[in-house]
């Protein structure tokens, strides 16, 4: 077997602009009222990216070849365009 290729894109989990109680940068407290935009109704937190990329280094995804997996909570599939 040669070499497989598949990616996981950085993303909204991503702590970069998010603060360390969850909230984004310049905000001093987390506020559970922000509406979160994406089918699982929750923030996405960086062990959802490493559990995709957990899955595609395993031997169960060992025909999973090529492709783009993104990791937004569904964000993607609620773009215009994305029917």
């Amino acid at each position: 077997m040669g070499p497989r290729l598949s990616i996981v894109p950085p993303g909204l989990p991503l702590p970069f602009y998010i603060n360390k109680i969850g909230s984004p940068v310049g905000k001093d407290t987390f506020d559970p009222t922000r509406p979160v935009v994406n089918l699982r109704d929750r923030p996405g937190v960086p062990d959802d990216l490493a559990r995709a990329i957990l899955f595609l280094v395993s031997a169960d995804s060992d025909f999973i070849d090529g492709t783009t997996l993104f990791v937004d909570g569904g964000v993607s599939a609620l773009m215009p365009g994305s029917e």
